[in-house]
């Protein structure tokens, strides 16, 4: 069954009657839907630069594709769900053009990496492992849930002393109650998709509070986000800036989930953070 092409009514249906004949197979097949990013080209980014450097990144059985260009301090950037490097491109350019080696890369199952499904444990795995290959970066940049992997692994060890968080998810579960909405699964059926998803992360589910995990970081950040978001509530935002020390939580109104990432403002606030780390 190919779920993603499935209109929502039958797809519905075909999870009721799953629920109702094998619950335990309806969490399971929820959990490998959230689990399963779209392969997205994002046409509104520019491509990597033709001088950029190529790696293959080694994570477990799968390989991660990055590219590293410029000279300097190391800056590393993450993309969010269903993303790409290429939409790092822009900020990572113009931080090259300050100055900074900078490295993109496709997480897990998106882009040219390998994997068909991926989950937040794993994203955040792939950023540390991605700095291991190419250097302990002096910054991060992360977008949405990139930012969440950024925030993880901050917590975890990765030695940046800069952060710069772009839309941040504080929570992932967030995503799972819309999924669980969105197929119209019961209270029970939901816990059995959060039990589905902590067994897939190898992590129970408040090891990945952003809020919680930011509270031990004294890592300079500054966070841009939309108050308008419509994909990532600004409540995450301000979660994050609440609980760690160091940040600088800043608005910007009208640039919504995504536009945050080419726009000349708020690539010149990032390169001004990143500039006095």
């Amino acid at each position: 069954m190919r779920i993603r092409t499935v209109p929502l009514a039958l797809l519905r249906a075909y999870f009721a009657a799953l629920a109702r004949a094998a619950p335990r197979a309806a969490e399971r097949q929820a959990a490998l839907l959230f689990c399963l990013p779209r392969r997205r080209t994002h046409r509104d980014v520019p491509i990597v630069p033709h001088d950029a450097r190529a790696e293959t990144v080694a994570l477990g059985t799968k390989r991660l594709v990055a590219w590293t260009w410029g000279a300097g301090p190391r800056v590393l950037l993450a993309h969010g769900w269903e993303g790409s490097a290429r939409d790092l491109v822009p900020i990572a350019t113009a931080l090259a053009r300050q100055g900074r080696s900078v490295t993109v890369f496709d997480m897990p199952a998106h882009g040219h990496s390998t994997g068909r499904t991926t989950t937040l444990a794993e994203m955040t795995e792939a950023l540390r492992a991605v700095a291991r290959t190419t250097g302990t970066p002096d910054a991060v940049v992360g977008h949405s849930l990139g930012a969440a992997a950024a925030v993880l692994a901050l917590r975890d060890g990765l030695g940046a002393s800069t952060a710069a968080l772009l839309a941040p998810v504080a929570e992932p579960t967030l995503f799972l109650r819309r999924l669980a909405e969105l197929l119209a699964l019961s209270d029970g059926r939901y816990e059995g998709l959060v039990a589905q998803i902590e067994r897939r992360a190898g992590r129970d589910m408040h090891t990945f509070d952003g809020a919680t995990a930011a509270r031990a970081l004294t890592t300079r950040a500054l966070i841009l986000h939309d108050p308008a978001d419509r994909q990532v509530p600004f409540s995450h935002a301000e979660a994050i800036a609440t609980a760690w020390p160091g940040a600088s939580l800043q608005a910007v109104p009208g640039l919504g989930h995504r536009r945050v990432l080419y726009d000349q403002g708020a690539i010149a606030r990032i390169a001004e953070h990143i500039g006095r780390g």
